[in-house]
């Protein structure tokens, strides 16, 4: 029982459940795999501590208390700022990756805390670890493809999509003076979040491009989904897939479009 939850870190580490959309619904999706596959000793150790919380309930503990001001030292440990071609460099700055260490050390010497400490550590643990799995990570490969593909969408990704923003408003550390929106989350010696505030009229640019952005999103999708129904409905209404596993097997799965939505579906064999 005394590396438990190194245990449980390990496990999600290493077996991330991946969502199109984060948020509350990613985070606990990710949690319940993780407790179906956790072994009894893990499960008898947290409920201990945990009772009848489950870790669901814990993995989206930090997004739910983002209003409360006491814990706005959390606010900047959601996330890490890491650009393309560059690798992590260990710094005393606050971020995901020093707040999981403080937290997993913690953890190892629980018996050194109260018993509340030992569950707000849990979950933060079980949150961040969702954190630093979410799609958000890989939006420069993304970006990169764009360049290539339509650069006029590339320009407009460019322009609304600031890593900074985007941290500020998600984890709610900004304020507002006069028509400025302050970004809380300035660092001088973070090259990525050098921007102390935005004015309304840039938010509002801002705003508009992104629904651009969106509604040419939308507009691709469609016309992606389109094509797929029409080679559907070639081949009896029925699309076949091919699924990679993490260790690289493959195998064919039969999706069914509805005739209604044009949605999809596992087609039962």
């Amino acid at each position: 029982m005394k590396s438990v939850f190194i245990y449980v870190f390990v496990f999600m580490f290493f077996f991330p459940t991946k969502s199109f959309s984060w948020g509350s619904e990613g985070h606990r999706v990710m949690s319940r795999v993780t407790s179906e596959n956790l072994n009894s000793i893990v499960k008898d150790s947290l409920k201990v501590y945990l009772g009848d919380l489950s870790l669901e309930d814990c993995s989206v503990w930090m997004d739910e208390i983002r209003s409360n001001h006491s814990f706005d030292y959390l606010k900047p440990c959601h996330y890490i700022n890491i650009e393309k071609g560059e690798v992590y460099s260990p710094s005393n700055q606050e971020n995901i990756i020093n707040e999981l260490n403080i937290v997993i050390d913690r953890l190892k010497h629980r018996n050194l805390y109260t018993t509340e400490e030992v569950i707000t550590d849990i979950k933060i643990l079980v949150h961040l670890i969702g954190d630093l799995h979410q799609p958000l990570h890989t939006r420069l490969n993304i970006r990169e493809k764009l360049k290539v593909i339509s650069p006029i969408l590339y320009a407009i990704f460019e322009e609304a999509y600031k890593t900074q923003i985007r941290n500020s408003i998600a984890h709610s550390n900004y304020s507002f003076s006069n028509r400025v929106i302050g970004l809380n989350n300035f660092i001088k010696e973070d090259p990525h979040s050098q921007l102390k505030g935005i004015s309304f009229n840039q938010w509002i640019d801002l705003f508009h491009s992104t629904i651009v952005l969106h509604n040419e999103y939308v507009r691709m999708g469609t016309v992606i989904n389109d094509h797929y129904v029409k080679v559907a409905n070639q081949n009896g209404n029925v699309m076949e897939i091919l699924v990679t596993e993490n260790g690289g097997k493959q195998y064919p799965m039969f999706l069914e479009c509805g005739p209604i939505w044009k949605d999809w579906r596992y087609k039962q064999i």
